[in-house]
């Protein structure tokens, strides 16, 4: 796995499934499948992404994103 890239939690809880990213506090996703939580988790990124500055949004957009193990 590249060094740059964010691996994603996703864990199932009482009402479905949550996704995070430890490094990223605020990111998150939620969903009725561990599909739907990453997708919910990326949105949250892209949100968050335009809360930083122009060039540093940019690269954590451009960080490969892959889903972690599920728990």
């Amino acid at each position: 796995m590249p060094q740059n890239s964010m691996n994603v939690l996703v864990s199932r809880n009482e009402i479905g499934y949550f996704a995070h990213c430890p490094g990223l506090s605020g990111c998150h996703g939620l969903g009725d499948t561990p599909e739907e939580a990453f997708a919910g988790f990326m949105a949250s990124l892209e949100i968050y992404a335009t809360t930083l500055p122009p060039g540093q949004g940019h690269a954590l957009l451009s960080r490969p994103v892959r889903p972690g193990a599920q728990a």
